[in-house]
C-alpha cells in the first residue's frame, strides 16, 4: 500500500480484529508493503484482485521497459569500448613501430 491515506483502520472493523489483520500482513512496517484491506462479498474481493493483476502487469511492463533500456546501454557502452580498445591498440602499434625505426 503506497497511499499513506489508505492507511488506516476502516470504521467498521473492530480495533482487535485490525490489530490481527496487521499481525498477519507482517506489521506496519513490514518489508513487502503488505496492509490489511476490509473487503465485503465477494464482488470485492474480485474487484480488488482485478486491481492487483493490473498492478502486477504494470509493473511487469515497466520492469521490461527498463530491462530493454539496460540492455540498449550495455550495447552502447560495450560499441564504445570496443572502438576506444581499437584505437588504443592503432596508437600503440603506431608508437612502436616509430621506436623500431629510430
Amino acid at each position: 500500500m503506497v497511499d499513506p491515506a489508505a492507511r488506516q483502520r476502516p470504521a467498521d472493523i473492530s480495533e482487535a480484529e485490525w490489530q490481527h489483520a496487521l499481525r498477519r500482513a507482517g506489521g506496519e512496517g513490514n518489508a513487502a508493503g503488505l496492509w490489511p484491506v476490509a473487503l465485503h462479498g465477494f464482488a470485492q474481493l474480485q474487484a480488488h484482485k482485478e486491481a492487483q493483476d493490473a498492478a502486477v502487469a504494470e509493473n511487469r511492463a515497466y520492469l521490461a521497459e527498463l530491462r530493454a533500456a539496460t540492455h540498449s546501454l550495455c550495447v552502447a557502452q560495450e560499441r564504445e569500448l570496443r572502438q576506444r580498445a581499437h584505437g588504443v591498440l592503432r596508437t600503440h602499434a603506431m608508437l612502436a613501430h616509430r621506436l623500431l625505426q629510430v
